[in-house]
């Protein structure tokens, strides 16, 4: 199998996340970017 296709295939996501919540604030902010970014369809 070529390297590539199998480092896809054998790849592993491993996350950690914090206890604490997102302050409001900075929720609200990716929010907001997330509103203005550019998509696929304009």
């Amino acid at each position: 199998m070529n390297d590539t296709l199998k480092t896809l295939v054998e790849r592993r996501s491993c996350r950690s996340y914090k206890p604490d919540p997102i302050p409001a604030e900075i929720l609200e902010q990716i929010l907001e970017a997330g509103t203005y970014a550019a998509t696929g369809m304009g």
